[in-house]
């Protein structure tokens, strides 16, 4: 199901990238050209958020990022094995890293959670 990314509550946007790759810096995304939107579902601190996470498919629709799209998608499957090797690039702001991804529900069906912190 496409739709747009809903106003309602904040959003980031980055990209997610498996960590440790020795003398291969991930470059800043470029404003505009971000393959993920976070919605900030719930904040602990200015460091610590849980999101529900959004795609942008090739017709430049965002559309909620289902368990079964994800599954085929590097990020995702190091993440649920080992979710501190992956990490998300978010504009404007510092590198965070996942802290842990997770399945979650709501009326519209399920969706890929993820919990980030900051690097520091």
């Amino acid at each position: 199901m496409n739709m747009a990314a809903p106003d309602r509550k904040p959003f980031v946007y980055g990209d997610f990238y498996p960590e440790g790759r020795v003398g291969m810096p991930r470059p800043p995304v470029p404003v505009g050209y971000a393959p993920y939107a976070l919605e900030i579902l719930r904040e602990f601190s200015a460091s610590e958020f849980i999101a529900k996470v959004y795609q942008l498919n090739p017709s430049l629709q965002w559309s909620v990022l289902r368990p079964e799209d994800a599954s085929r998608m590097l990020w995702y499957s190091l993440a649920l094995k080992t979710p501190r090797m992956v990490g998300f690039n978010m504009q404007g702001s510092a590198r965070w890293k996942i802290q842990n991804v997770r399945t979650e529900s709501d009326e519209q069906g399920q969706y890929v959670a993820v919990a980030l912190s900051s690097e520091k």
